[in-house]
C-alpha cells in the first residue's frame, strides 16, 4: 500500500497554539490574498474564477510538538469496476499508479499514488477537520472550449473538438469525492470505482432546452427548480437575474449506467461591470456537483457583450488545477444554472448510456492459478463460451480481443454458462467450471462471469485418500510438536488420535499429507474434501506448512457447519474462505506437495480426499511403430496377423528426422525423442497396399509425464491379398465444371484472392479446386491411380503456380507446375500432366498417396494463374470376396439404424465357413473398430455364417435371426462383396431395481403367535402339482407344521414386462414330528412343469448326499441363489428363465412347515412401447395420452395437447353463470335449472358446487351457506381458474363462452 505522511517536517501546516480548523482557514486566506488572479467579489464574496492551485512545495510552517493534535490514517482502494455497478466484486482488481489527492477548504494538502493492489493511504492526518479525497486527473489539453457565436455558426455542427485526458468513467462514489471528518485512528473504505470506456453497445440521448436562434426569437420558458429563486428564461435579458433549467433524466434500462455527459450552451454577457463574476453551476437532486467562473471557462475573460458557445464535458471539469468527474453524481435530474448577468440562448445536454448485456464476463489467463482474475493477468481472445438458455437452447459466443464476451438473453429463468475447453489449457475458475445464473426479469444483469485457465499441455490429476480405520500418519516434527504441546497444556487429559474414524472426546487429530510433485511440475489446483464427525463446539481446523512450520489457514468449525454431527467439508486450496468474507490462496505453499492437517480436539475425521492437478513440462518419449500383415484388410491388427520385417519408416519432427526399418517382429522403436509433434510415414513396397492408418501420414505428439514410460504406439497395416481388379474413370471438361467437397470448399472460400470452379477459366489469382468422389466400391483396395490434367497458364506469374493433392484440407503432395511441364510455365503456355499417384516424383510429400483414396475420394487444387481445361482420374481397385457391416446401438429397438444411433466398438463378430468349395473350413472372428465396422476379406468361395457375441445386458435387434447366411461363388469380385450385414443391439437397464417379496413373519413358529398367511398358490400350481402330491390336502398358511400336506405359493411382485436379472430365495423351514420329513423336497415350477427340485436333506447338507440331517423338529433357514440352480427340465438356463413371465411357483412336500419366505428379485423394467389411445403416437412422446390426437396440436405451447385440454376444462367452482365470480346470481341460476326448466349450465363442472359429481339441490345450498352463513369454501378450483383435480366425475364444459381461458 502506498502511504503518504505529510504532517511533519517541511510538509507541516499546524501552528502552535492555533486549532486545526482555525489554522486551515488562516492558511486559505493567506493563499487567497497572495494570488494576483484571485479577488473578492465586489458584491459581497464569491470566487471570480477557478485557477490552478499553488505550484511547488508548500510553505515551511512550524509544527506543534508531538501529541498535541490527534491524528488519523485515511485509507482506500481504486478498483477497476468492470461491470460499472459501483461496487467491487472479488475479481475486480485494484488499479496501480492512480493519483489520489487530499484537500481541505479547497487547498491541496498532499497526493499519493496507488500501489500494485490499487491501495492508497494518507497517514498522520490531524483529526477533527473536514477533508476531501478525490482521484486526480492531470490537465492534458482543452477540456472546455468556448467560441464566439459568429465562429460557431460558421463551423456548422462541428462546434467542439475535445481531447479527452482520461480513459475511465467514475462509478463510485456517487458524489465523485469522499468527504470525511475523522477522529483519531483508521478510517478505511474510501474506495473509488473506475469503469473502462464502454465496450458494449451504448445509447445516446440528447435533451434540449430553448431554441438555438442566437437570441433572435421570443422568450422561451425554462424548467425552473422548485427550490430555485431564479426567474430568468431562455433568451431573456436583464441584470441581476439568475438562470436555472432542470433536465429530467431517465435510464434507458435497468442494465444501463451513465458513461458520458456533455453540456453545450450559447451565452451572452450583458452590459454591466458585475458580469465578470458570473458563474456556471451543475447540480443533481438539489446537491451541488461543480461550479466555475465564466471568465475561466471562456479562456480567461467574460466581459460585457461576450457571445460564445460553451461546451462542458462532465467527466473532465476543471477544479483547483486538476479535473473532476461528476458523472457518477448525476441522478434523476440535472440542473444547469447561470449567475446572474448572463443570458442563455439554449442548452443541449448529450447523455451517453452504457448498457451492459445481461450476461457478460471475461476469459483470462490465470497465471497464478488461484481461480481469480488478478491485476496483470491478460484476457484471452477467440474463446467460445456456451450459454444454455432457460428453454434448453444453447448459444455460443466468442471472446473479443480483450477476452470479453456477452449475451443479451431475453428469457426469464436459469442460464448455464460454460467454456469450451481447448487443448493445452486447464480450467481453474470458476470452482465448479460453470455458472448457473437466474434472471428474475429481462432487466437483470449478471457481470463478471469470468473463466480462468492455466496454459498446460501436460496436466496430471491424482488424489491422496484415507478412510475410516486407516492409521494416521504424522511425519513432520513441527506437527508432532504442535500435538504434544496441546496435550501437555491440558495436563495430559487430552490424547492424540491414532486412526481415522468417529470423534473421540479430548483427542487431537493430526495428519501429514505428502504427495510427489516432480521438479518439472507445478501444482495448479488442489482440493481437500473431509467428512468430519464434529462433536466439540469450540473445535478448530488448521492447515500448516510443514516446511516453515507456520499455520497458513485456520477456521473455527462452528463458522463452517450448521450443527454438530457428521458434516462434509470441501475446500478449494486456491480460494480458502476467510473470516472477513474474502479468500486466501495457499497453492504457493503446496509446491513441494506437503501440507499438515491439524484439528482440535473433539472431532474425528471419517474420510480425507486430497485431489490435485499438476502442470508438467513435456518430457522426451518413445515412438514404437508396428508393421503387420492385415489379412482381412479391416485396418486393425487381429489375432494371427503377423508382423512384417524390413519395412522402412521415416519419422520427421520439428528439429529432427529419423529413418529406420522394422525388426523380425515388425517393430521399430525410436527412443528418447524430444517433446514435440512428429509425422510417421511408411515407404510403400510393390504388391502391397496400405490399409491402416487411413491417412498417408500419421501424426504423433510426444509429451512425456514424470514417472511414466512415455511410449506412443503407432500401427501400420498392409495387405497383398490377390483379387480380381476393376477400374473407374471420372473427368471434368467442357460444361462439366468443378465441384469441390465440403472441406476443400471451406479452404477455397478462405483464399483472399478468390477461387473459381469454371473449366478453362482465364482468371488471374484465382484458385481452382475439385473433388473426385466414389471412385471405388466400399471395402475395396486401391492398387493404382493416375490423374491427368490439361492446363494453360494465364498470367506472367504462372511460373510460381503449384498443384496440391489433398485429403480434405490436408496436403499430401504438392509440386510446382513448372517442374511438371515441358515448356516454361509462362503466360499462354499449355501442356498435359500425368501423375502416377503410386509413384510421384519430385515435389513435397509422400511418393505413394494411394492411401488417400481409401475412402474413394481425392481432392486437388491449382494455385493460382493456371486454367484447367480437363481433369481425369483413373482408379484401379481390387474388390476381393468380402463380408462387412456395422454394429450399432439400436436405441429404439426397431431393427434399423436410425439417424443419431451410434456405432458400437469392441463387439466380437464371428465368421464360420463350414462348406467351402476349396480349402479347409474356417472359423474367424474380429472386433468392431471405433466406427462399429467389421470386415472379413480374401474369402474363398463357399457358404458362410456371420453372427455376433451379444454383450452382457444387451439384446440383439438386427437381424431377427441369430446371424446372416452368406453364399460366395466364383465370378466377378464385386459380386462376392457383401456389405450392410449390420448388427443392432438394444441395451438393457444399467441399474436394476431390487424388489423384496415376503410371506410369513420370521417368528420361528413361536407358539404364542397366531398363524400367518395366507399363502397364494396359482390355480395351475394347486390343480396340477400340489393336489397330485400325497393326500392332495393343500396347506395354504405359514407357521403350521403339516402332516402329508404339501405347501405352495406363487410370487407375483414384479411386472411381466420387467426382465429378471437375478434372484435369491430365503426360506425358514421346520421338519414335522414324523420321521418322514427326510423325504421332503423343495421345488420350483412353471405352472405344472417342474424346473428344479431337491430333497431338503441335500440342500441342508450338500457335501454328503447320504446324510439325513432333516429329522423330526429340525429347523433351518435356507438361502438359494436362483441363477446358480441347474435346471432339471424346460429350455432355459436357470430358474431366472422361468421368472420372465412375471411369477414364480414354489412347492414344499409334504411334512415340512414354512415359517416365512422372502424372495429378492433384481429386475430391469423397460416399459413397452405403449400407445394407449391408439392414435399412432407412442405414449412416451404423446402430448395427450388418453385422447386420440394424431396431429399433436398444442396451440398454447404448454406441452399438453389441445385434445386433452378440451376434456379437462378450466373453471371456478360455483361460477354457474360464467361471469368470473361467485355470488347470489349463481345460486339462483342453478335453482332455475333444477326446478324451473331453465337451460342446463354451460359448465356443469363449475355448477357442481359441493363437488359431489352431480348437479342437485345440495349444490345451491352449499353456495348459499358459503355466501351468507360462513359455510365451507368450495373445493378447488376456487377462487382462481383451474382444472378439477378429480377429473373423474364426467362433468365438463361445453361451448366456447367461458370466464376462464381454456
Amino acid at each position: 500500500m502506498t502511504t503518504s505522511k505529510f504532517f511533519g517536517g517541511v510538509r507541516g501546516f499546524a501552528i502552535a497554539g492555533i486549532s486545526g480548523r482555525a489554522f486551515f482557514l488562516l492558511a486559505f486566506l493567506c493563499l487567497f490574498w497572495s494570488q494576483p488572479g484571485w479577488a473578492q467579489d465586489a458584491r459581497g464574496g464569491g470566487e471570480v474564477g477557478v485557477q490552478p492551485g499553488p505550484v511547488g512545495e508548500v510553505p515551511n510552517i512550524p509544527v506543534p510538538e508531538p501529541g498535541r493534535i490527534p491524528v488519523a490514517t485515511l485509507r482506500g482502494t481504486v478498483f477497476l469496476d468492470r461491470d460499472g455497478n459501483g461496487s467491487r466484486a472479488e475479481d475486480e482488481p485494484g488499479r496501480e499508479g492512480v493519483e489520489v489527492v487530499l484537500e481541505s477548504l479547497g487547498v491541496e494538502l498532499d497526493r499519493t499514488v496507488t500501489d500494485g493492489k490499487g491501495d492508497y493511504s494518507f497517514a498522520e492526518v490531524p483529526s477533527d477537520e473536514t477533508y476531501v479525497i478525490r482521484v486526480a486527473k492531470p490537465l492534458r489539453g482543452a477540456v472546455v472550449n468556448a467560441v464566439s457565436a459568429e465562429q460557431a455558426e460558421n463551423r456548422g455542427d462541428d462546434r467542439f473538438v475535445r481531447r479527452k485526458p482520461g480513459g475511465t468513467v467514475s462509478t463510485f462514489p456517487e458524489t465523485v469525492v469522499h468527504t470525511v471528518h475523522p477522529g483519531s485512528g483508521l478510517v478505511g473504505g474510501l474506495n473509488f470505482g473506475q469503469a473502462e470506456p464502454c465496450s458494449v453497445p451504448s445509447s445516446t440521448v440528447t435533451l434540449v432546452g430553448g431554441v438555438d436562434d442566437n437570441f433572435a426569437g421570443a422568450i422561451e420558458p425554462a424548467s425552473q427548480s422548485a427550490t430555485s429563486s431564479c426567474g430568468r428564461d431562455f433568451d431573456q435579458m436583464g441584470i441581476d437575474q439568475c438562470f436555472n433549467h432542470v433536465f429530467g433524466i431517465e435510464r434507458p434500462g435497468d442494465n444501463c449506467y451513465l458513461s458520458g455527459a456533455q453540456v453545450e450552451m450559447r451565452l451572452r454577457a450583458l452590459n454591466g461591470n458585475p458580469v465578470t463574476n458570473d458563474r456556471v453551476s451543475i447540480r443533481s437532486g438539489g446537491s451541488p456537483l461543480w461550479s466555475a467562473g465564466l471568465n475561466v471557462i471562456n479562456n480567461g475573460t467574460w466581459s460585457n457583450g461576450t457571445n460564445a458557445v460553451i461546451n462542458l464535458d462532465l467527466s473532465n471539469l476543471p477544479s483547483n488545477g486538476s479535473l473532476v468527474d461528476v458523472i457518477s453524481g448525476i441522478g434523476t435530474d440535472l440542473e444547469v444554472s447561470v449567475q446572474d448577468d448572463t443570458a442563455v440562448d439554449y442548452i443541449r445536454l448529450k447523455l451517453t448510456w452504457c448498457c451492459p448485456p445481461r450476461l457478460s464476463g471475461f476469459k483470462y489467463e490465470d497465471r497464478n492459478a488461484n481461480g481469480q482474475w488478478d491485476a496483470g493477468e491478460p484476457g484471452i481472445d477467440n474463446w467460445d463460451v456456451n450459454i444454455q438458455q432457460p428453454n434448453g437452447s444453447v448459444v455460443t459466443v466468442s471472446t473479443d480481443a480483450n477476452g470479453y464476451y456477452s449475451f443479451d438473453g431475453n428469457q426469464v429463468g436459469t442460464y448455464l454458462l460454460s467454456e469450451v475447453q481447448q487443448p493445452g489449457w486447464y480450467q481453474v475458475g470458476p470452482s465448479n467450471n460453470e455458472y448457473e445464473e437466474t434472471l428474475t426479469n429481462v432487466d437483470s444483469i449478471r457481470g463478471n462471469l469470468n473463466f480462468g485457465n492455466v496454459p498446460c499441455d501436460n496436466a496430471i490429476e491424482d488424489c491422496y485418500r484415507r478412510r475410516t480405520g486407516d492409521e494416521v500418519s504424522v511425519i513432520t516434527d513441527d506437527l508432532q510438536e504442535l500435538i504434544n504441546s496441546y496435550v501437555q497444556l491440558s495436563n495430559n487429559s487430552h490424547h492424540q488420535q491414532t486412526h481415522f474414524g468417529p470423534a473421540a472426546v479430548n483427542h487431537v487429530f493430526g495428519q501429514s499429507i505428502q504427495v510427489n510433485v516432480p521438479g518439472s511440475c507445478t501444482m495448479i489446483a488442489a482440493t481437500l474434501d473431509l467428512e468430519l464427525d464434529w462433536q466439540g463446539s469450540n473445535d478448530w481446523i488448521h492447515l500448516v506448512d510443514p516446511t516453515l512450520g507456520n499455520t497458513v489457514w485456520s477456521r473455527q468449525l462452528s463458522t463452517l457447519f450448521p450443527s454438530l454431527g457428521v458434516n462434509s467439508l470441501s475446500l478449494d486450496l486456491s480460494a480458502l474462505p476467510t473470516v472477513g468474507g474474502g479468500s486466501v490462496n495457499i497453492l504457493p505453499q503446496l509446491q513441494d506437495g506437503k501440507i499438515d492437517l491439524y484439528i482440535q480436539d473433539d472431532t474425528g475425521v471419517m474420510s480425507l480426499d486430497f485431489c490435485y492437478t499438476l502442470c508438467c513440462e513435456c518430457l522426451p518419449g518413445t515412438i514404437c511403430i508396428t508393421k503387420y500383415d492385415d489379412l482381412n484388410r479391416n485396418g486393425v491388427r487381429d489375432l494371427g496377423e503377423a508382423g512384417l520385417a524390413g519395412w522402412e519408416f521415416r519419422v520427421h519432427g520439428d528439429t529432427v528426422s529419423y529413418v529406420g526399418q522394422t525388426g523380425s517382429s515388425g517393430r521399430l522403436c525410436l527412443q528418447n525423442l524430444p517433446a514435440g509433434i512428429y509425422t510417421v510415414e511408411e515407404v510403400q513396397q510393390p504388391g502391397w497396399t496400405q490399409t491402416a492408418p487411413a491417412t498417408v501420414l500419421q501424426t504423433v505428439e510426444i509429451c512425456g509425464k514424470p514417472g511414466e514410460e512415455n511410449v506412443t504406439f503407432v500401427a501400420f497395416g498392409n495387405s497383398n491379398c490377390e483379387c480380381e481388379s476393376d477400374q473407374k474413370v471420372d473427368c471434368i471438361y467442357g460444361d462439366l465444371n468443378a465441384t469441390p467437397g465440403k472441406e476443400l470448399l471451406s479452404l477455397l472460400v478462405s483464399v483472399p484472392s478468390g477461387y473459381t470452379t469454371q473449366i478453362d477459366d482465364p482468371g488471374v489469382n484465382l484458385h481452382f479446386g475439385h473433388t473426385f468422389t466414389n471412385m471405388h466400391p466400399p471395402g475395396c483396395l486401391v492398387v493404382g491411380a493416375h490423374l491427368t490434367l490439361a492446363l494453360r497458364s494465364n498470367g506472367g506469374y504462372s511460373i510460381n503456380d503449384r498443384i496440391y493433392l489433398m485429403e480434405g484440407t490436408t496436403t499430401v503432395w504438392s509440386a510446382d507446375i513448372d517442374d511438371l511441364t515441358t515448356p516454361a510455365w509462362l503466360g499462354g503456355a499449355q501442356d498435359s500432366v500425368v501423375l502416377d499417384l503410386s509413384n510421384l516424383t519430385g515435389g513435397n510429400g509422400s511418393g505413394n498417396i494411394l492411401a488417400a483414396l481409401a475412402d474413394g475420394d481425392l481432392d486437388f487444387r491449382i494455385q493460382d494463374d493456371t486454367a484447367v481445361l480437363r481433369a481425369c482420374l483413373r482408379v484401379e481397385y481390387c474388390c476381393d470376396a468380402s463380408i462387412s457391416g456395422i454394429k450399432y446401438n439400436d436405441e429404439n429397438g426397431n431393427g434399423v439404424q436410425d439417424p443419431g444411433e451410434a456405432p458400437l466398438a469392441g463387439v466380437t463378430i464371428e465368421l464360420n465357413g463350414a462348406e467351402l468349395l476349396q480349402g479347409n473350413a474356417i472359423a474367424d472372428s474380429m472386433v468392431t473398430n471405433s466406427q462399429g465396422q467389421y470386415s472379413f476379406s480374401c474369402l474363398e468361395p463357399g457358404k458362410y455364417f456371420v453372427s455376433e457375441i451379444v454383450p452382457a445386458n444387451w439384446t440383439q435387434t438386427q437381424p431377427a435371426a441369430p446371424g446372416y447366411p452368406v453364399g460366395m461363388y466364383s465370378g466377378a469380385a464385386s459380386a462376392s462383396t457383401f456389405t450392410g450385414l449390420d448388427f443392432g443391439n438394444k441395451e438393457g437397464c444399467v441399474e436394476p431395481v431390487r424388489i423384496e417379496c415376503m410371506v410369513g413373519d420370521q417368528d420361528n413358529f413361536s407358539p404364542g403367535d397366531p398363524v400367518d398367511g395366507p399363502l397364494d398358490p396359482s390355480s395351475a400350481l394347486v390343480g396340477e402339482v400340489l393336489q397330485q402330491m400325497s393326500s392332495g390336502n393343500v396347506l395354504s398358511v405359514t407357521d403350521v407344521i403339516p402332516t402329508d400336506r404339501p405347501i405352495g405359493h406363487t410370487f407375483r411382485c414384479w411386472e411381466p414386462h420387467c426382465k429378471v436379472k437375478d434372484a435369491w430365495l430365503e426360506i425358514g423351514l421346520k421338519a414335522g414330528p414324523s420321521n418322514l420329513s427326510y423325504n421332503d423336497t423343495i421345488g420350483f415350477y412353471q405352472g405344472s412343469q417342474r424346473a428344479w427340485s431337491m430333497r431338503i436333506n441335500n440342500v441342508v447338507d450338500q457335501g454328503d448326499p447320504n446324510a439325513y440331517p432333516w429329522g423330526p423338529g429340525q429347523s433351518v433357514v435356507l438361502t438359494l441363489h436362483l441363477s446358480d440352480l441347474p435346471m432339471d427340465a424346460l429350455n432355459v438356463d436357470s430358474i431366472i428363465g422361468i421368472m420372465q413371465d412375471g411369477d414364480l411357483d414354489i412347492a414344499i412336500q409334504d411334512d415340512t412347515g414354512i415359517d416365512y419366505m422372502k424372495l429378492t428379485v433384481d429386475v430391469c423394467c423397460d416399459l413397452p412401447d405403449l400407445d394407449t389411445d391408439g392414435d399412432g403416437v407412442l405414449d412416451e412422446v404423446d402430448n395427450c395420452v388418453e385422447v386420440p390426437n394424431r396431429d399433436q396440436a398444442d396451440s398454447d405451447g404448454d406441452g399438453i395437447g389441445d385434445a386433452c385440454e378440451a376434456v379437462d376444462p378450466r373453471f371456478v367452482r360455483g361460477d354457474v353463470t360464467q361471469d368470473g365470480g361467485v355470488d347470489i346470481a349463481d345460486a339462483v341460476r342453478l335453482l332455475q335449472f333444477l326446478f324451473m326448466g331453465a337451460e342446463e349450465p354451460s359448465c356443469k363442472a363449475a355448477a357442481d358446487a359441493d363437488n359431489s359429481g352431480a348437479l342437485q339441490l345440495t349444490d345451491a345450498v352449499a353456495l348459499l351457506n358459503h355466501l351468507f352463513l360462513g359455510g365451507a369454501t368450495p373445493a378447488a378450483p376456487f377462487p382462481e381458474c383451474g382444472s378439477d383435480p378429480r377429473n373423474s366425475d364426467g362433468l365438463g364444459c361445453e361451448g366456447d363462452d367461458f370466464a376462464c381461458p381454456q
